[in-house]
């Protein structure tokens, strides 16, 4: 065992630096895997290059989901944070879809490492528009920060033939027929093309899972940008939950976020301002 625990260590940190790419450095590792490395006397030496909102974002999920046996399929799983999470805190069967594959590699690595590797299997695969009717049936899907890259990194013909809206419109009905539930979450800029303004990311992302066919349930935004915590709110309430105006500063180049024209914060990426979603 412990020869396969080094063996696994040595290729987690191999695979780690060699994959200096976009996205390379997007997700953190789980706390209970650090956790088990200390116990087993190694360490891995990788800091993520985003706000580290893993945890927070975790958090929100296990407040709103159910606790039962389920089957989750994650689409843009990176190094499979979540799904490592969610085999680790409760039963279930995950599947995540990932196309760069040394972040599948890293993902095996790391669910070797943290004793998962039973509940989570890792696909070196992209999921298009049209792989969606594929994808195997689960009770929650997974997909965080994927839709606004459509049109650049995957999707181009269809994003070309039906514009932006009404291809997150089919592409999350499509989902609608593969899961009962989705945990959602993106962002409103592609490249230099601004999608929807941040400042209306709440009411434009409801009305567009609403009528896609899911029922929002929760959405989580972030009140306080020294804690980065998550506050969630039924949809119901959803005009209580904060959203910022940003701008990336020219001359520091981190993220500007105003509330009510005055400068709260700034942090390297606009993520913390955009809302996360629970649907059924």
């Amino acid at each position: 065992m412990m020869h396969n625990f080094q063996e696994n260590l040595e290729h987690l940190d191999q695979v780690l630096a060699e994959g200096d790419v976009r996205f390379s450095k997007y997700q953190s590792i789980p706390d209970f895997v650090r956790d088990k490395l200390v116990g087993l006397g190694g360490k891995i030496v990788y800091s993520p290059n985003q706000i580290d909102l893993d945890a927070r974002r975790f958090q929100f999920l296990k407040t709103v989901l159910p606790r039962e046996a389920i089957t989750v399929v994650e689409i843009g799983a990176n190094l499979g944070y979540f799904g490592l999470s969610l085999a680790h805190d409760r039963p279930c069967k995950y599947i995540g879809y990932e196309p760069l594959e040394f972040c599948v590699s890293a993902a095996r690595a790391l669910a070797e490492l943290g004793d998962v590797s039973s509940h989570c299997e890792f696909r070196n695969e992209p999921v298009d528009l049209k792989d969606i009717q594929d994808l195997p049936d689960a009770d929650l899907i997974i997909e965080l920060n994927v839709l606004h890259h459509a049109g650049a990194l995957f999707d181009k013909d269809q994003m070309q033939r039906l514009g932006w809206r009404a291809y997150g419109l089919a592409r999350l009905k499509a989902l609608r027929e593969r899961s009962a539930r989705l945990f959602f979450q993106t962002g409103n800029s592609a490249g230099n093309e601004t999608l929807f303004q941040s400042i209306d990311a709440v009411e434009f992302v409801f009305d567009l899972l609403s009528s896609a066919g899911w029922k929002v349930k929760n959405v989580g935004t972030i009140d306080d940008l020294e804690s980065l915590e998550y506050v969630s709110h039924s949809y119901k309430n959803r005009d209580a939950a904060r959203i910022y105006a940003c701008r990336r500063d020219p001359v520091s180049n981190l993220v500007e976020y105003r509330l009510d024209g005055s400068v709260v914060g700034h942090l390297m990426t606009g993520l913390a301002n955009r809302p996360l979603w629970y649907c059924e």
